[in-house]
């Protein structure tokens, strides 16, 4: 099957020869042919670990839908993701929720309407696991 030569070395060779980007089922074509590969399940096998590979490597570049070129030919702004843009977008997204003070004291409020805070005294709360215990002995007992 491979000899000295790795998959991703076998790429490269390809996409240098034939000078302009490819498709990755096509360029995962022409790799087969050099690999001379004898089983359909060693094909599956090996499809993952190529992908995986070609994306790791920093001699190739995702040039979108799934078509790939050599680093070196590609232009820094074409593959460039401003991370700015992206972070924009997310604060964006963040406008939708209202975290002003007015905000959250309108929460605070509507919380202590759903709960009766008055009635929830500290006293009235076991602070350890054996007065918890005492006190469901107690309600028993009064049962």
């Amino acid at each position: 099957m491979i000899g000295k030569e790795s998959m991703t070395d076998i790429a490269y060779e390809i996409m240098k020869a034939n000078g302009k980007e490819m498709l990755f089922y096509d360029l995962w074509d022409r790799v087969l042919e050099q690999l001379q590969v004898a089983s359909q399940e060693e094909i599956d096998t090996l499809i993952s670990f190529f992908y995986t590979n070609i994306t790791i490597d920093g001699r190739f570049v995702n040039v979108g839908e799934n078509k790939w070129d050599l680093r070196e030919r590609v232009p820094y702004e074409r593959v460039h993701i401003d991370m700015n843009e992206i972070y924009q977008d997310d604060e964006e997204t963040d406008d939708e929720y209202d975290l002003s003070d007015d905000s959250i004291e309108e929460k605070e409020n509507d919380r202590d309407m759903m709960y009766n805070l008055e009635d929830d005294t500290e006293d009235e709360k076991p602070k350890t696991y054996d007065e918890f215990d005492d006190l469901v002995d107690a309600e028993e007992d009064d049962e």
